[in-house]
């Protein structure tokens, strides 16, 4: 063959390999466009906690890398921060309803509540401590703070003390 003949048919080829494409994108339906209704973020309420403390729950698995490394957060946080925030974990991995409850499609998720229940804030994916820390000090709990201490009823002040 020579290289003319070798031009044309490489150009063949080209040309029913670009018509097939174009084909084939045509032939496929279009994408559903998702209502801005849709697009709204989930957001969910908690009973309120007795402690009267905020809420972070965790909605996760016990599987995933970032599960694990939640895992290791979430204990500090219980230990480190213990009479100022609870810390709760849902595993979504074993229980697959409970994503739907949370309204959750990627595990981890970490949702913020206050003490009442209401729903603050939500990420998802890893979150290291410090982050959690600075988001719930953004939303109005500084975790660093020491908490105030809580007088015993006998060392509470009387109201006819005058105090």
């Amino acid at each position: 063959m020579n290289d003319k003949v070798r031009a044309v048919v490489l150009v063949a080829v080209l040309v029913a390999l670009v018509a097939g494409l174009v084909y084939w994108f045509r032939s496929q339906p279009p994408k559903q466009a998702i209502p801005p209704a849709a697009q709204a973020p989930v957001t969910t309420t908690h009973e309120p906690t007795k402690s009267g403390l905020p809420l972070l729950v965790e909605v996760g698995s016990s599987a995933g890398p970032a599960d694990l490394m939640m895992a290791a957060v979430l204990t500090t946080l219980r230990e480190g921060f213990g009479g100022r925030l609870e810390v709760e974990f849902v595993n979504a991995g074993r229980d697959q309803s409970l994503k739907a409850k949370y309204g959750v499609s990627v595990l981890p998720t970490q949702i913020y509540y206050s003490s009442e229940g209401k729903e603050l804030y939500r990420h998802a994916g890893f979150a290291s401590e410090e982050n959690i820390i600075k988001k719930w000090k953004d939303l109005g709990y500084d975790l660093m703070a020491e908490p105030k201490p809580k007088l015993p009823p006998e060392n509470a002040p009387d109201a006819d003390d005058g105090v």
